[in-house]
């Protein structure tokens, strides 16, 4: 699936993510996040653990601004408005 530019959310409190150019994943708090915006999706795994996905996440109290970051699909679902994928707005 094209995952590009849709809106995302978080589904539970906490995920784990990891930023692109990192080794390690960290966890990150829904309470935190303002936007998620898909990036790619994969039909491989990119890390270690397991992560399938690449999101944009603006979290500036976590430190991000729009950074791509590896996520999982269990952790993220897509915003949805009128029964389709929402996109976000230019970004």
């Amino acid at each position: 699936m094209n995952i590009k530019d849709l809106k995302m959310r978080m589904l539970d409190d906490q995920a784990p993510v990891q930023l692109v150019e990192s080794h390690r994943p960290f966890i990150l708090r829904k309470d935190d996040i303002d936007g998620v915006v898909g990036v790619f999706d994969s039909n491989v795994i990119l890390t270690e653990w397991l992560a399938d996905m690449v999101i944009k996440i603006f979290a500036p109290k976590a430190g991000l601004n729009g950074q791509e970051v590896y996520a999982l699909h269990r952790d993220f679902g897509f915003v949805r408005k009128n029964g389709s994928y929402e996109k976000a707005e230019k970004i």
